[in-house]
């Protein structure tokens, strides 16, 4: 399994308390038809201030015969104050039988998508 996050994520629109986590992943011939996808986003480095959001989707291997390849996406909401533009962190990891659980993160941009 090889897969990511992309590098720039959105706060979504009418709701700051979530970002819009967007990656890919590409399964190899050992793993399973559908696995789950984990992820955090945390933004500032103050514990008193940061904020940190997760959420988890499940992603369909694609059909025989197509490229492996499959993009996924879903929400990873904050109970903590409103995630601003700026750098943050997001990590995710695949979840899936019989395959070890698959981990990956990275240093992400979040924006307001614009109108």
């Amino acid at each position: 399994m090889n897969g990511n996050i992309d590098e720039t994520l959105y706060i979504k629109n009418g709701d700051a308390k979530t970002v819009v986590v967007k990656g890919w992943i590409e399964f190899q011939t050992d793993d399973p038809a559908s696995v789950q996808v984990w992820v955090g986003v945390g933004q500032g480095g103050d514990k008193a201030t940061a904020r940190y959001g997760r959420g988890w989707t499940t992603v369909a291997r694609p059909p025989a015969g197509e490229s492996q390849r499959t993009t996924w996406e879903c929400d990873a909401t904050t109970a903590c104050d409103d995630y601003k533009n700026g750098n943050a962190d997001a990590g995710a990891v695949v979840i899936g039988q019989p395959m070890k659980p698959y981990p990956w993160g990275r240093g992400v941009k979040l924006m307001k998508k614009p109108n």
